[in-house]
């Protein structure tokens, strides 16, 4: 899988990561935000991956809505099998649980960086 930003990309390999899992977190949008256009969501789910020891630095992008993210969680977490921990868990459990969830003695990475655009998806 990879992600594009402005012409960048990085590419995750499936074998360097060590676990992921999907966290919401409330958006700019919605009762009592700023004044913004109706685009701006009221929620963000963001899609986050630790990775193995030498594997890059952690990945967290905003998920799409709709249809799109269900496509994208169910390829991850039938790609990960055991390695997903869950969808749609609240964003400082789910940091814990992917620093946590690890081989013993394998130090795991995970973090946050702010998004652009949702990776385009390749096999």
């Amino acid at each position: 899988m990879s992600d594009d930003a402005f012409g960048g990309s990085e590419d995750v390999c499936w074998d360097t990561i060590q676990r992921g899992c999907t966290a919401p977190m409330a958006g700019m949008g919605g009762r009592g935000g700023p004044d913004l256009a109706n685009w701006v969501p009221a929620q963000l789910e963001w899609l986050m991956l630790s990775r193995t020891v030498g594997g890059g630095k952690p990945f967290m992008r905003v998920l799409p809505q709709g249809d799109d993210r269900e496509a994208i969680v169910a390829a991850v977490q039938e790609r990960l099998g055991s390695r997903w921990i869950g969808a749609r868990l609240p964003v400082n459990d789910a940091q814990r649980q992917l620093a946590s969830r690890r081989a013993p003695g394998a130090p795991s990475k995970c973090g946050a960086s702010l998004p652009l655009f949702w990776p385009r998806w390749s096999r």
